[in-house]
């Protein structure tokens, strides 16, 4: 295997943290600004959502720290 590659396939976990965080992130804010727009609350639900995308995402984080851990 290539240096490449092998540098590839160590970071991979820890790109789709960052892959969760971000998906979440936008998802999440996606949904807030919806329900903000159709129950007219004015950036409300939107800090909610995004507050939970970001609490959602750092347990996915540790959870896969946690079984990256186990592996080795």
């Amino acid at each position: 295997m290539s240096g490449h590659a092998s540098s590839f396939r160590k970071a991979g976990p820890y790109l789709s943290i960052g892959y969760v965080f971000l998906g979440s992130i936008i998802f999440f804010s996606w949904i807030g600004y919806e329900l903000d727009h159709y129950f007219q609350t004015k950036g409300v639900i939107l800090l909610a959502a995004v507050l939970l995308a970001l609490g959602l995402s750092f347990y996915r984080m540790i959870l896969m720290f946690r079984q990256m851990d186990k592996s080795k």
